[in-house]
């Protein structure tokens, strides 16, 4: 259930586990944060499931794996560290 991602203009690649690659796969522009968290099929509360999108997309942005970012959300988690994101 990972996948590969292959940057073309940094030739790097980027192997996703299986969260990050659903994540991946519904990050396509139209799907808004809590969607993708819902679409996600978890067992996690919806907020825990947001911090999850989140922490994915904050990781993508680090690779330069976005084409371009949003606005920010009002859910985004602010006040989170990444590793505080990761214990929650």
């Amino acid at each position: 259930d990972e996948l590969v991602v292959y940057d073309v203009e940094r030739n790097e690649v980027h192997c996703l586990n299986g969260t990050a690659a659903r994540v991946w796969v519904l990050c396509d522009g139209n799907n808004t944060v809590p969607e993708i968290a819902r679409l996600l099929g978890t067992d996690r509360a919806p907020e825990d499931a947001e911090t999850l999108v989140w922490l994915a997309l904050d990781q993508f942005e680090e690779k330069h794996l976005l084409e371009e970012t949003s606005a920010p959300d009002l859910h985004r988690p602010t006040d989170m560290t990444r590793r505080q994101m990761v214990l929650r």
